[in-house]
């Protein structure tokens, strides 16, 4: 047996070994050599009654050392499961050790970019959505910041940057951004009357408005 393997979850959460991938150099005096296998412990993925074509794991393994049972016959026992019992005084067999891993980031998708008047803007933010995280097996956390180095919270204008990191089980990450700008209309003006130098200061000066 190969005693030791890796394997990485595909994007659907599952990955398949075929039995001969874990055989490392089995062989018979006589015969050609055939390959099943099964794991120790049966989970959600597949069953350990009986021996299969191929090794099924799933989000239920990652992270975990599987034991798995490769079992070499000197008979062919054909496609598809076979019972543990058949082919007594026909097989022989060996443990390997298989480490699952999953190695795909999740996907993070923030809302759209908003664009508001200052009028119409919500300082709470809630208005404007907030990300979703994807992934293959599962989501862990998703965290959030907000980043007002480009605001104006005086006036209410300028760009809000919202940053989100999602997190799987895994401990893979992605992280994705949503910018809030905030326009600040001004629809009017302030004129002031010209300057004026007086040389008798009694009170009676009209000097403007």
């Amino acid at each position: 047996c190969d005693e030791w393997t890796q394997v990485g979850l595909g994007f659907d959460g599952t990955a398949f070994v075929n039995a001969p991938d874990l055989d490392d150099g089995s062989y018979d005096n006589c015969a050609p050599v055939h390959f099943k296998a099964r794991r120790m412990d049966a989970n959600a993925c597949q069953t350990d009654t009986v021996f299969h074509d191929q090794v099924k794991f799933c989000c239920s393994d990652i992270n975990d050392t599987i034991n798995v049972i490769l079992r070499v016959y000197d008979v062919n026992p054909g496609t598809g499961v076979v019972a543990i019992g058949a082919f007594e005084g026909h097989y022989n067999d060996c443990m390997v050790q298989v480490l699952v891993e999953d190695k795909i980031k999740p996907i993070c998708t923030a809302p759209a970019n908003v664009t508001v008047t200052c009028e119409l803007f919500d300082p709470s933010l809630w208005a404007y959505g907030t990300a979703v995280g994807t992934d293959n097996c599962c989501v862990d956390t998703i965290t959030g910041t907000v980043n007002y180095s480009q605001f104006d919270s005086l006036c209410n204008r300028g760009t809000i940057t919202r940053n989100w990191t999602v997190k799987d089980c895994a401990a893979n990450t992605a992280n994705c951004s949503q910018k809030v700008i905030v326009q600040y209309n001004q629809e009017y003006y302030v004129k002031f009357p010209n300057d004026r130098v007086i040389s008798v200061c009694d009170g009676t000066g009209a000097y403007g408005a």
